[in-house]
């Protein structure tokens, strides 16, 4: 095994203080497989968490996988899809990898969809990238992704929010690009076909201040039933201050990324409002499925400065990581034929994961479980994200006809679409 790090020629591991150090010697047939996850810039910190992901993956495979070591050779994909793509070019014509896995943010996913194009005997396996027309709309034929896109999150969390509490009415607040876009359409869809009803959809660019998100609080209705909020971090903590300032605010749906601690790790009414806010996504804390339980303390082992539990990061990278050495061992790391072996053994994967199994559809995109979840709070406990319900097979079109979702069209925030699905 040897970890090469095409990021400031500087060792990741000896960087964060975490990761293996590499050998000085390279089996002459080691499979060469490269990483993408920036590494640098404002989201560093995820990229760190996703190369955790890869390296829980290469650690369970004990650095070989169909019979050869494994060279890891990592790049920092920056923080623009031209970035991600120079540095997937550099792994191919430079490093000579055979296998990408990666990127991590949603623009490049697409970015490096189109270069895979051009390099047919590099097979790429994404990383966190959830773009839905990444793979839903002209899919590369090399490009695999394992794990669920941004909307499939979603999948049977409007019909939760529905049926099991009891919310007939919704208005929706997001940001104004693609991921608020495809939280909202994914979220939509499911209630929408359940039986709920939007009234109003809310659009913040990215970056509103307080005053935006004060103007969109005042709009919102008083009787509606509740309030879908798909922001993390910093806007989500401003828009849920002043929607609190405006009085009377109905509950909340949160997104896949929404209940951080820093919003809920409070005292008084912004706790009690909270506590019950339903969410969905790949992964949730308190989730006592053996698998994740086992995968959840390996992680806190390995990385003891890392976060309280795997994030969506870590999970994806190593989801993916875990199908490419899946395939390795069984073809025998057979890389002939512009991979052609591995990729059949891609394309029928049944991969048993930390939340479940995992397989592809006929775009080679994920088929996997939903983990819906509750803010929560025990007699004597802080509040806690505590899991509550699996959704198991949620394919793309969120197991609607498939037709029918993709006349929704590539990704928007058209959601005129709302009335017309509901079922009879």
């Amino acid at each position: 095994m040897r970890i090469v790090n095409g990021f400031a020629g500087v060792l990741l591991g000896l960087a964060a203080g975490s990761f293996t150090t590499a050998s000085d010697a390279t089996a002459a047939d080691a499979i060469r497989i490269g990483t993408l996850a920036p590494l640098d810039g404002e989201f560093a910190s995820f990229g760190l968490e996703s190369m955790r992901g890869v390296e829980l993956a290469f650690r369970k495979w004990t650095w070989k996988a169909g019979g050869h070591d494994i060279e890891w050779i990592k790049a920092s994909s920056g923080e623009s899809p031209e970035t991600a793509v120079a540095a997937a070019r550099k792994l191919v014509e430079e490093d000579k990898v055979d296998f990408i896995v990666g990127p991590m943010t949603a623009m490049a996913g697409l970015a490096l969809r189109d270069y895979a194009r051009t390099v047919p005997n590099i097979t790429f396996l994404n990383g966190s990238s959830a773009h839905p027309d990444q793979t839903l709309r002209d899919p590369a034929v090399n490009y695999y992704r394992f794990n669920m896109d941004s909307a499939q999150w979603m999948g049977g969390l409007g019909k939760y929010a529905f049926e099991e509490k009891g919310y007939k009415t919704i208005a929706t607040v997001a940001e104004d690009y693609q991921f608020g876009w495809a939280q909202v359409r994914g979220f939509l869809f499911d209630y929408c076909r359940a039986g709920g009803k939007l009234v109003a959809s809310y659009w913040a660019p990215p970056g509103t201040e307080n005053a935006g998100f004060a103007e969109i609080a005042r709009q919102i209705p008083k009787d509606v039933d509740a309030v879908f909020v798909p922001m993390g971090g910093w806007a989500a903590r401003v828009f849920l201050t002043e929607y609190e300032t405006a009085g009377s605010p109905a509950p909340m749906v949160a997104g896949t990324i929404t209940m951080q601690p820093l919003l809920y790790k409070t005292r008084g009414d912004r706790e009690k409002y909270l506590v019950g806010t339903p969410s969905s996504g790949p992964v949730a804390m308190e989730f006592d499925k053996p698998e994740w339980v086992a995968f959840e303390k390996q992680y806190l082992d390995v990385f003891p400065n890392g976060y309280l539990s795997p994030t969506l990061f870590a999970y994806d990278y190593y989801v993916n990581t875990a199908a490419l050495l899946t395939a390795l061992d069984k073809t025998g790391g057979d890389l002939s034929d512009g991979h052609n072996a591995i990729r059949a053994a891609l394309d029928t994967l049944v991969l048993e994961t930390p939340t479940g199994t995992v397989r592809l559809d006929g775009n080679r995109q994920a088929i996997g479980n939903v983990l819906i979840s509750e803010l929560y709070k025990g007699d004597s406990r802080k509040p806690y994200r505590k899991y509550f319900k699996t959704v198991s097979g949620v394919d793309q079109a969120l197991n609607a006809d498939r037709d029918a979702y993709l006349k929704l069209g590539p990704l928007n925030k058209d959601v005129s679409f709302c009335d017309s699905v509901k079922q009879p």
